[in-house]
């Protein structure tokens, strides 16, 4: 559910390799297959929740805006697969909702109760860092987005990176 595979369409914009983007919405789909552009081909895929994920590890991995859809019970089995699907030295990109600002994270569950019609399961960063560690992964890089009423928290793990430089996601 949600934007996951056309935010993961214009990330695609600047691969500079073929990929496989895949989500649960078949309309998410349809709007990445419509908006590539040339360079190289990306594989877009309807997976049913729960389906089988495309085969493979790869340089990058990304999971945008995808989390907060995922039952709580699920969410580290997610965040898990992803990481290893990711080779050594590659990149996961983890982005989603800001947990910890109340009035952010109310706006959050509010626009999606209005357009998603669904409640949302905001996830700790720190939960997703844990899960990622245990995979192997290390952030290098996590920053806080706040744009409008919305927050967001982005981190990007390297797979065999070793300990982190990468600051902690700044408060606010």
């Amino acid at each position: 559910a949600g934007a996951g595979a056309e935010v993961g369409s214009r990330v695609a914009c600047f691969a500079r390799s073929a990929g496989v983007g895949f989500d649960s919405s078949r309309r998410a789909i349809d709007l990445a297959r419509a908006a590539e552009i040339d360079g190289p081909p990306i594989d877009f895929r309807h997976v049913p929740v729960g389906g089988e994920w495309p085969p493979g590890v790869y340089d990058a991995v990304s999971v945008i805006d995808v989390i907060h859809h995922v039952p709580p019970g699920s969410q580290e089995d997610v965040i898990r697969r992803a990481a290893r699907r990711v080779r050594p030295g590659g990149l996961l990109i983890y982005k989603d909702m800001d947990p910890d600002s109340w009035w952010r994270a109310g706006a959050s569950r509010l626009h999606d109760l209005l357009i998603a019609r669904e409640r949302i399961h905001l996830l700790p960063l720190a939960r997703v860092s844990a899960w990622a560690a245990a995979e192997g992964l290390a952030p290098v890089h996590a920053e806080r987005i706040n744009c409008f009423c919305y927050g967001h928290e982005l981190c990007v793990y390297r797979k065999g990176a070793g300990r982190s430089d990468a600051p902690p996601v700044p408060e606010g």
